[in-house]
């Protein structure tokens, strides 16, 4: 989370924008998304179908973002689960998994809540973009 933070910070700040630049980090903020989670589909396979709508609302979810920048020429970062929050929710399940903290009883409700604050993320970025024509 850090580093992606950084990367942009330090083009803003040595004036090294560039369009090339913000594709890359769009498409390397999804993939490495995709990477991140995909374990979990392992980790949590009798969630399956839940991690699955997570990792495809996770991608809706940064492309709407991106929308956003197309409508309304700005960026769309609204809603309560994007993609630092992901992170850290995830971070936070993987650090319990390590200490034996057994979630798998709590995995289903986990992702319902998490699948369901994307979705509100999403429809919060488009509608804003919409509303800010």
């Amino acid at each position: 989370m850090a580093l992606n933070a950084l990367d942009g910070m330090m083009a803003r700040t040595y004036n090294q924008q560039s369009k090339l630049g913000e594709v890359l980090n769009e498409v390397g903020d999804v993939i490495s998304d995709l990477f991140i989670y995909f374990p979990l589909l392992k980790i949590f396979s009798q969630d399956l179908y839940l991690i699955a709508l997570f990792l495809v609302l996770t991608i809706l979810n940064e492309f709407s973002g991106l929308i956003g920048k197309i409508i309304s020429k700005e960026r769309r970062y609204d809603g309560p689960m994007g993609k630092s929050d992901r992170a850290f929710v995830i971070s936070i399940v993987a650090i319990l998994l390590f200490f034996n903290i057994n979630l798998f009883e709590y995995s289903t409700w986990i992702f319902i809540v998490l699948n369901s604050l994307i979705a509100i993320s999403t429809y919060k970025r488009l509608s804003n973009s919409l509303h800010n024509v």
